[in-house]
């Protein structure tokens, strides 16, 4: 990741450079460049956590659909640990 932004800069100083943007010019544009970073960064964040949310609940409502499968069915009661379903 570090290369990718490293390199992108170095386009963007080069562009800059040739196109004759000035030191305030480019700290202004540094800053821009930053806050579309940031708020990309944001939204895939947010998008993420979203997904983990989802996913625990989906784990908590079907955790609840086994056991109630296992109560109807009169199996034993099921353990989860490390991963793995237990009967």
């Amino acid at each position: 990741m570090h290369q990718c932004l490293d390199g992108a800069m170095r386009r963007l100083v080069s562009i800059w450079d040739q196109i004759g943007i000035e030191f305030d010019q480019r700290r202004a544009r540094e800053a821009i460049v930053l806050q579309h970073l940031s708020g990309l960064l944001d939204d895939m964040i947010g998008e993420e956590d979203l997904l983990r949310k989802k996913l625990l609940d989906n784990v908590q409502k079907f955790s609840q659909e086994l056991f109630s499968l296992t109560e109807e069915l009169g199996l034993s009661p099921f353990e989860v640990g490390l991963g793995f379903l237990y009967w």
